[in-house]
């Protein structure tokens, strides 16, 4: 874990703090000077200084941190998550921070399976198609509904997008998703990858989905009231 404690918290009793949990995930969310910057990260951190919440920023992997906002054990929420309907019944989500943009399959380029303009769901029902998944995630409602029905071959990992994008050039596995920013963001950083993985856009791929804070049930009305009213409608 990496704690980057904010002026706002040595204001107020650790009882009183809230914990931001995030992970670097650009262009979504990264550090920025004394706090976060990025699609998600910026407008998340400047609805926390304008809503004045005691707070610390805390980076920590994904499954560690949103088991314990789910177990309850502090007051804490975590940066740009999806609304899932067993987040909703363990915790409490803000207003929206950002949409994504729709989502996009990362596949080997020379896979002929999988063409532009095809459409996901007859890929999904092939038994001969891998798809890795970073463990513990949503992909939102629409698409974590397909993943649960279908007949491919699925493959947890708890890798970061770098990591599952390699698994898909090694032939370890044949597609993941990503928010197309974040695809085109992960293509960049890797000019390795540049020619081998392709990004696919699918015909029946759901529209981008909102993140939000999720936060515990310890979070305290006043505190989500403050942060939703510093957050700006989105367009």
């Amino acid at each position: 874990m990496v704690l980057i404690p904010l002026l706002m918290a040595t204001l107020a009793t650790p009882a009183e703090t809230v914990i931001f949990y995030y992970e670097t995930r650009p262009p979504l969310t990264y550090v920025e000077g004394q706090g976060l910057g990025g699609l998600v990260g910026g407008p998340a951190y400047a609805a926390m200084q304008a809503a004045a919440v005691p707070a610390s920023l805390v980076e920590a992997p994904f499954k560690r941190h949103m088991a314990l906002i789910e177990q309850n054990r502090e007051r804490a929420c975590a940066i740009g998550r999806f609304k899932t309907p067993e987040r909703e019944r363990l915790g409490r989500y803000s207003l929206p921070i950002y949409r994504d943009g729709s989502f996009v399959a990362m596949v080997r380029a020379g896979d002929h399976r999988m063409g532009n303009g095809s459409k996901l769901l007859p890929l999904l029902g092939r038994r001969d198609i891998r798809v890795v998944l970073k463990e513990g995630y949503s992909y939102g409602p629409t698409l974590d509904a397909a993943l649960a029905q279908m007949q491919a071959q699925r493959i947890n990992t708890p890798d970061t997008g770098s990591g599952i994008v390699r698994m898909v050039a090694m032939n370890m596995a044949d597609l993941t998703f990503a928010a197309e920013e974040e695809a085109r963001t992960l293509l960049a950083e890797h000019d390795e990858q540049r020619g081998v993985v392709a990004v696919r856009r699918f015909g029946d791929m759901p529209p981008g989905e909102l993140r939000y804070f999720f936060c515990s049930k310890q979070v305290p009305d006043s505190v989500m009231d403050r942060l939703n009213a510093a957050l700006p409608p989105l367009k």
